[in-house]
């Protein structure tokens, strides 16, 4: 799980662009150098472009699954799998020696809504 989660973070920050960069140091004063150390990094609004990634160097349906960061869900009769955090950006909360333990993430104007609903503004 441990590589997954690294993986995973790895690909969060690659997602950050310089506009997330800047809503993090007017929000939250956060300079780039504290966003880098930190590993800060963005989620996709794609349903499933974690997911994919993932599944590209070989890890398997269920570990995916079981790492939280992709959900089962159903609908209508349909079944899927979708990630978890969409147009969010990621806080990774990390160990001693910078490796992710889990993420928490911020909702943002690309947070996909559901029905009605507004997206709550963070959720791990």
């Amino acid at each position: 799980m441990t590589d997954l989660l690294e993986e995973a973070c790895r690909f969060f920050e690659r997602h950050l662009t310089d506009g997330h960069r800047a809503f993090l140091l007017s929000r939250y004063g956060f300079r780039p150098r504290f966003v880098k150390a930190s590993r800060i990094g963005y989620a996709p609004a794609d349903g499933a472009a974690l997911l994919l990634h993932l599944m590209d160097p070989g890890y398997g349906g269920d570990e995916i699954v079981g790492s939280g960061l992709v959900q089962r869900w159903a609908r209508d009769g349909r079944t899927g799998v979708a990630d978890h955090f969409r147009g969010r950006i990621v806080f990774p909360y990390l160990d001693g020696e910078r490796a992710p333990l889990y993420f928490i993430a911020r909702a943002t104007d690309e947070t996909p809504t559901h029905g009605d609903g507004t997206p709550p503004k963070y959720t791990t």
